[in-house]
């Protein structure tokens, strides 16, 4: 698969499938799953990270996601397996259990907590994500499954939810394509379907449960919460006929117009449900972008560098991760 994106990479293979055979040198037994655990503190940490399996699995998931949907609508006719079916089942089912949960009514300035109480339900439906999967790979992925999956949504000990969390949800992607629950057909709509259905489901956590922005860096930043929805929503709306960069300061009523089509500008859009005053203001990174770019291919270009050096490459975001067996 090519990048159609000039400046982005060439889409890398799949990431490999998950092995469990023990090495042929090797005499000892099978190990027991690991538990996810944190490895990156500091700076120091940071080269070791850039090497690692992982951090490919990451980029070359990213990559391809990112080719899958050059020029394709959320509306594009894509392959549905039924997996992609259950995991947009189990994301929307998570969403409406929100309005199920009492919140609290004590002073809180960020967070309530009862996000703590919505959380737990979610991983009770855990394995109905992959009932087919062999039980031994179901025992080697569960554990990498069930961090990334219940991270993506936010920290419960922090109340918070940012571009680290977002990230979290790429890394599960990772464990399902590495046990090979979705396949290289399934890219298009892991973003079109499943990534969108996660966007909305996390819109509704910050509305009802209102999380801080984690690493936040106010107006200066592209968004309080996400990175990856421009980036793809960017790569959709290459060589489209009519919409530009520019299109981004379009009223709220012209972006509603293609907020159900285009990731990109449904964010823009909600960006408007959730500021007041004027967007120069407010998002002026992104008014830079509308004002100066030229075109879709560079927007994506210049996110994808944005995402290397902002997300991937700063210790107060990847130190939240957590490495286990499958990333």
């Amino acid at each position: 698969m090519q990048s159609a994106i000039p400046g982005l990479p060439p889409a890398p293979p799949l990431v490999p499938p998950l092995s469990l055979s023990p090495s042929p040198s090797s005499s000892d037994p099978p190990t027991s799953p690991r538990t996810p655990r944190r490895r990156i503190f500091t700076d120091a940490d940071l080269a070791p990270w850039f090497r690692s399996e992982a951090y490919d699995h990451v980029q070359a998931t990213i990559l391809r996601l990112t080719a899958a949907v050059v020029g394709h609508p959320n509306e594009d006719e894509c392959l549905e397996s039924q997996a992609t079916r259950t995991l947009v089942r189990f994301l929307r089912d998570a969403r409406n259990r929100i309005a199920q949960v009492p919140l609290q009514t004590s002073p809180q300035r960020f967070g309530n907590k009862a996000f703590r109480d919505w959380l737990p339900a979610l991983q009770q439906e855990l394995l109905s994500l992959a009932p087919d999967l062999p039980d031994p790979l179901r025992a080697a992925v569960g554990p990498d499954l069930r961090f990334h999956l219940l991270a993506s949504f936010g920290s419960a000990p922090r109340l918070d939810y940012g571009t680290g969390h977002e990230l979290s949800f790429v890394a599960f992607l990772v464990c399902l394509l590495r046990a090979r629950v979705f396949r290289e057909e399934d890219e298009r709509a892991l973003v079109v379907r499943v990534f969108a259905e996660y966007i909305e489901t996390v819109r509704e956590v910050q509305r009802v449960f209102r999380l801080e922005p984690a690493g936040s860096k106010g107006v200066w930043g592209l968004d309080d919460h996400q990175h990856l929805v421009y980036l793809f929503g960017a790569a959709q709306l290459v060589g489209h006929p009519t919409l530009r960069p520019s299109s981004i300061l379009s009223s709220p009523s012209s972006l509603a117009a293609h907020a159900r089509s285009y990731l990109l500008l449904s964010s823009i859009l909600h960006i408007h449900t959730l500021k007041r005053g004027p967007f120069h203001e407010h998002s002026p990174l992104l008014h830079q972008i509308a004002t100066t770019v030229p075109s879709f291919p560079k927007v994506a270009k210049g996110l994808w560098e944005m995402y290397r050096a902002e997300v991937l490459a700063k210790v107060p975001v990847v130190q939240h991760c957590r490495f286990g067996d499958v990333v």
